[in-house]
C-alpha cells in the first residue's frame, strides 16, 4: 500500500484536533501525521500535549508558544514532513477542522495521482457541517469553468457541484501532493494576517514547475468550521478584509507581469470584494495599497537574486 504523511498546523484547537486525529490516526495508508503546533498560553500547550502524546510512533508533533501566522505554520509542518517522510509517496494537507470520515477517501485521491502522472496534487471536496457567521465560504452550483475565473478575480473558492473530475488552476485546501515536491515549493510568508490567497500562491507553484492540478468531487471532507482559533484566527471582519485585500493584491502583481492584466484582476477584485463588504471599503483600499507594495518590493529583491 502507497505510504501517506499527513501535515497539520494548528493554532489552539486542542480539542478539535482531538477529534480529527482520532478518525485518521488508524487509518491504513498513512505512515505518519505531522503536526506543528502554535499555543497562545502554556494551558494550551499543556492541552495539546495531552492529546497529541497519545498517538506514539504516529504522530510527530512541535510545540511553539505564540502565533506565528498560517504560511509559516504550513511551512513548520512541510518542513517536519520532509525530514520523516521515509517511504511515503504523498503528502495530504490538513487543516485542523478538516474531519476525513474514511480512508477510502485519500486513497481515491493517491488513485487519481498514479494514474495521472502529469499531476501534481488533487484537492477533494470541503462540505461544511455548518453555517460561518465570521467570513461565509460559498458554494454555488455553477460551471467549473466559471468558478475558475470567479477564483482568480476574488481568491474565493467557489464551489460548484460537479460529479466527474476534472483539471483547475486552484482547487481546496484538502489536498493531497507528491512527496517529490517538498522542498521545491513552500508557502509564501509574504501572505499575512488570515493568509488569504496562500493556498492560490502554493497550488500556482506546482503549476509553475509544470505539473497540472486536478479536482476531485468524489473525495471530501467535512469542514467543522468552529469560529475561534486556527492558524488564520481574526475575527474582526475589518481586520479580514484588509488582509484579504492586500494578499489578494500581493498574489495578482506577483503572478502577472503584464499591467493591464493585473489592473484588471485588482479591479474585479476591489469591487468584488467591496460588494461583499461595502462598508470596509476604506479597509479594502488600505489592503490593496499595502499589497502593491509588498508584491514590488518582492519583484525588486527576486530581481537583485536573478543578477
Amino acid at each position: 500500500m502507497d505510504r501517506i504523511i499527513v501535515a497539520i498546523p494548528t493554532f489552539d484547537r486542542p480539542t478539535i484536533l482531538k477529534t480529527v486525529l482520532d478518525k485518521i490516526v488508524n487509518f491504513e495508508n498513512i505512515d505518519k501525521i505531522i503536526v506543528a503546533v502554535d499555543a497562545s498560553s502554556m494551558e494550551v500547550m499543556r492541552l495539546y500535549e495531552k492529546v497529541l502524546s497519545k498517538y506514539p510512533g504516529k504522530v510527530v508533533f512541535s510545540l511553539n508558544l505564540g502565533h506565528r501566522g498560517s504560511t509559516k505554520a504550513r511551512n513548520a509542518a512541510l518542513d517536519m514532513s520532509a525530514k520523516n517522510v521515509g517511504n511515503a509517496k504523498y503528502v495530504l494537507l490538513l487543516d485542523d477542522d478538516f474531519l476525513v470520515p474514511d480512508s477510502i477517501i485519500i486513497q481515491k485521491l493517491v488513485e487519481d495521482l498514479k494514474v495521472l502522472p502529469n499531476v501534481g496534487a488533487v484537492g477533494g471536496k470541503v462540505i461544511n457541517l455548518r453555517k460561518r457567521y465570521v467570513d461565509p465560504e460559498f458554494s454555488f452550483d455553477v460551471p467549473s469553468q466559471l468558478t475558475e475565473h470567479l477564483t482568480r478575480l476574488t481568491g474565493f473558492l467557489f464551489g460548484g457541484k460537479w460529479s466527474n473530475l476534472f483539471y483547475s488552476r486552484f482547487t481546496s485546501s484538502f489536498l493531497l501532493m507528491r512527496a517529490s515536491l517538498l522542498g521545491k515549493i513552500m508557502f509564501d510568508e509574504n501572505y499575512g494576517g488570515t493568509g488569504y490567497r496562500e493556498e492560490s500562491d502554493f497550488q500556482t507553484q506546482i503549476l509553475k514547475l509544470g505539473f497540472k492540478i486536478i479536482s476531485d468531487p468524489k473525495a471530501f471532507a467535512y469542514h467543522l468550521a468552529p469560529e475561534t482559533g486556527g492558524v488564520r484566527s481574526h475575527s474582526d471582519m475589518r481586520i479580514r478584509m484588509y488582509w484579504k485585500s492586500r494578499n489578494h493584491t500581493y498574489y495578482i502583481v506577483k503572478w502577472n507581469s503584464n499591467l493591464l492584466v493585473r489592473l484588471w484582476y485588482l479591479f474585479c477584485g476591489a469591487l468584488i470584494l467591496s460588494v461583499y463588504r461595502p462598508q470596509y471599503f476604506k479597509a479594502i483600499l488600505k489592503g490593496l495599497q499595502h499589497g502593491y507594495k509588498v508584491a514590488k518590493a518582492f519583484e525588486k529583491r527576486q530581481s537583485k537574486v536573478k543578477l
